[in-house]
């Protein structure tokens, strides 16, 4: 069906050579605007849904939008100020008593972040100070 309609098609007609165009393949619809490679996230939460045209390469010559590529840098900047900022506005310290204030252990400095932020009952023991906290890494 589509090889039959560029075959056919007079714009895709060469004069200097005097030549119609040759499909030698009845994959070459399939070939033309293959796209090599996406990197998907499936449910947005990498990309916020954006999809923004970067670069493409044809026959080893790299094509690129310098405007999207400027913009987007300066929405990851922002991006990084938010959570820098994020992560010091849930940092709290537990209350200090009166008296000499005393450094934290590092067991200590662990809990105080999630001090005030937990709403989880503690587990175990009805006396016990300790709840349950949800584990994410950076890794």
């Amino acid at each position: 069906g589509q090889v039959f309609l560029i075959h056919n098609d007079i714009d895709l007609y060469d004069e200097a050579a005097d030549l119609p165009i040759q499909c030698r393949a009845l994959n070459i619809t399939e070939d033309l605007g293959q796209i090599q490679y996406i990197f998907s996230d499936k449910t947005g939460t990498l990309t916020e849904n954006k999809m923004v045209f970067r670069r493409c390469t044809v026959d080893g010559i790299e094509f690129s939008h310098q405007e999207n590529a400027r913009r987007l840098q300066t929405h990851k900047e922002a991006d990084l100020d938010e959570e820098d900022f994020a992560r010091l506005e849930h940092f709290t310290l537990p209350a200090v008593r009166a008296g000499s204030p005393r450094p934290l252990r590092r067991s200590q400095s662990a809990r105080a972040r999630f001090q005030g932020h937990t709403r989880h009952r503690s587990v175990g023991r009805r006396d016990s100070s300790q709840s349950q906290v949800a584990f994410s890494s950076t890794i």
